[in-house]
Order: C-alpha cells, then structure tokens, then sequence
C-alpha cells in the first residue's frame, strides 16, 4: 500500500471558483506527492477531526499559501506596534494548521513544510520572521512571487554540509525558484538552519528533536519532471520515511 500523505487545502472567502467559502489548492502539491509513490489526500479545516486525520494519514504536507501568521512571530517594527507586519490578511487556515502540525509531529510522522508551511514549522518552534523580507534583509535579491515564474530558476541555494537537506541532495548548491514576500529570520534554540540564500536568507530548516520535520522556503512541487533531481528527492525520502513508518 502507498503511504498516505495528508495535504492541508487552502481556504479563499471567494474568488473565481465561488463567491462563497471553499477550499483550493494547486495540482502540483497532490502530483509530487504521487510521483514520489505517495497517496495524496486533501484536508479541510474540520478541527475536531484533527486525530482522526492524524491516524488515518502516514505523513503531513503542510503547502505555501498567503496568510498573516500569528502577530507574536514577526520581529518588523509596525507589527510590534500593532499596525500588522504580514502582508496578507488573516485567514481560518492558521490556527488550525498549526494545531494540525503539532499533533503531527508529536505522533512521530513525517512533516514536510513549503513556503508558508516551513514558517510555520519554524515559528512553532522559537524562529522569528518578517513580513518584508526586502525591506528587513535590504536585499537586491528579490524573492517576490510573479518576478521569475514559478517554473525557472531563480538563484543558487547553499545547503549546510551534515545535515538532513544535505543527506538528500548530496550536494552543497542546488538551484531553486523563489516566490515569498516573508521569511524566517531567526532560529528557534533546537531549529537548523540547512540551507541559504546568496543574500542570506533562511531557505530551508530542519527541527532536530524529530525523525523528519523539514522546512523548504522555495517550491520543489515544480521541479518534479527536471533534470535537476535534488527537488525530486525531498519528496522521495519523505513519502520513504512516511513508508518506513507502516
């Protein structure tokens, strides 16, 4: 049987597909998932199903999506202030993604974060971020979604000799794309930092005091047909590790 890989889905108020609320989620998440021998299953925000989805699935995706993570995590002056350091708007997905993650982790199952996901792996565990990661770095790099597609290569990423990331790519560079306005900018005290940026910042984190408890900054989810193979084998040892576990 393939492992079962629970994906949270993301939640719009309305938008093109309703002008009520509904879930939505891009294809790619579900078909990395599936290409690395995974079983993708959807989740919606029903909280009092939180065991049930735990028990049920052998591993946890948590996806990239625009939300403003809780105000307490940002380090950015205007959120200290109370005028909101998050660009974007709150959103049901949070609160309930963030409980969903703990009892993930704490059942022992794999937990892959992208994006947003990996921010909250991090803020879950002492990792402080901003809202504008241009501004806060005072970068020239720009990591804005919608400046190079998706698809392309943005830059190189370094990745950490010794630790899990590098055990999956093998590698010390691996080339990435970008589409994030926010970004972890400190570490929690058992949070390692796997992988930077050329200007420095964070790009993926691993939480030492788990068997796999991964954060990616960029979307792997794209490259899954390249001929660069480093994207590919995150999902791979990570639906290897949600096998290994039944």
């Amino acid at each position: 049987m393939k492992p079962v890989i629970g994906i949270t889905l993301d939640w719009q108020e309305k938008g093109s597909f309703s002008q009520r609320p509904h879930h939505a989620l891009r294809t790619h998440y579900f078909e990395a998932v599936a290409a690395a021998d995974g079983l993708p299953l959807g989740i919606p925000y029903q909280k009092e199903l939180i065991g049930e989805y735990v028990e049920r699935c052998d591993g946890f995706l948590s996806p990239g999506g625009e939300c403003a993570s809780p105000a307490e995590w940002y380090v950015d002056e205007e959120q200290k202030n109370g005028k909101g350091g998050s660009p974007y708007a709150p959103s049901p997905r949070v609160a309930f993604e963030l409980e969903l993650t703990m009892a993930f982790l704490q059942s022992g199952k794999p937990v892959l974060g992208i994006c947003q996901g990996m921010q909250q792996l991090g803020g879950l565990h002492g990792c402080r971020m901003t809202g504008d990661v241009h501004s806060y770095l005072k970068t020239e790099l720009n990591h804005a979604p919608g400046v190079v597609p998706p698809e392309e290569y943005a830059y190189e990423v370094r990745i950490e000799k010794g630790t899990q990331l590098y055990d999956i790519i093998g590698k010390e560079t691996l080339p990435v794309n970008t589409a994030h306005r926010e970004a972890l900018v400190t570490a929690g005290p058992d949070v390692v930092l796997s992988a930077h940026a050329p200007d420095g910042c964070i790009q993926a984190i691993e939480l030492a005091e788990y068997n796999f408890a991964l954060g990616i900054q960029w979307h792997p989810e794209y490259f899954t047909d390249a001929k660069e193979r480093g994207h590919m084998r995150i999902f791979e040892v990570f639906v290897a590790s949600a096998r290994f576990r039944f």
